[in-house]
């Protein structure tokens, strides 16, 4: 059985940074990522945004199923990049911005439902944060063409739907990291130390995940949105 473990958040937040990271210092561990180049309308979406929101994200959606079916069927720790959960966060947004339609946000969210339902559950989601100047840098960085027209405002309300998503998980089941603050290593090791932390990951691996910290960690740096009052306040 699979303990799938999410790494979340807005676009440009350090995901795949994360992701390599982790792979990099725990080798027995298998990484789903997300592949842009999968995406059949992603660069129509961005180049002309009203046709091609709905065919978008339901695309994604069906993608996101399919990496958690293939998350599934991998033994022990399986870190899978963004959750199905939180794509909602993009259809929510789309519809305030008048991009999808009331009816087709009603089908995106029956379907998201019922895969919700049907598919495995993550143990435990990694919310990466940034400043939006910092994740338009690191878009930039990237050089993707059809992210040149992604604005700053975007970003930023699709920070705030995040933030909502984030206080919808179950408390204990969410960290919340920084990732303008912290390293690549200081935040693998911190995901690895929540993992070895919760007694649900030994029955799901079939070996004890061994942290190799890098550089000491304080008990602010980990923070379990199950251990605050207040889940988005830092």
């Amino acid at each position: 059985m699979a303990y799938i473990v999410a790494i979340s958040g807005s676009i440009g937040v350090g995901k795949s940074t994360l992701l390599a990271e982790l792979q990099r210092c725990h080798s027995a561990l298998t990484v789903i990522e997300e592949r842009v180049e999968d995406a059949l309308f992603l660069d129509r979406f961005y180049a002309d945004p009203k046709p091609f929101a709905f065919r978008s994200k339901m695309e994604f959606l069906s993608l996101k199923a399919q990496h958690m079916l293939e998350a599934a069927r991998a033994p022990g720790l399986v870190v899978i990049d963004r959750s199905l959960s939180e794509l909602i966060t993009f259809v929510r947004l789309l519809g305030k911005m008048g991009l999808l339609s009331d009816e087709e946000q009603r089908v995106y969210g029956r379907l998201h439902s019922a895969l919700m339902q049907t598919l495995p559950n993550v143990a435990l989601h990694v919310f990466l944060n940034a400043p939006v100047g910092v994740a338009l840098r690191r878009i930039g960085n990237r050089a993707r063409p059809y992210e040149a027209k992604i604005d700053p405002s975007y970003l930023s309300a699709l920070q705030a739907e995040y933030d909502l998503w984030a206080a919808s998980i179950v408390p204990g089941r969410l960290v919340r990291i920084e990732s303008d603050v912290l390293s690549p290593a200081e935040e693998a090791a911190i995901v690895l130390k929540c993992i070895e932390l919760d007694p649900d990951s030994s029955a799901a691996m079939s070996r004890r995940v061994e942290v190799a910290v890098r550089a000491p960690l304080s008990d602010d740096r980990i923070r379990s949105e199950g251990e605050h009052s207040d889940p988005l306040r830092k």
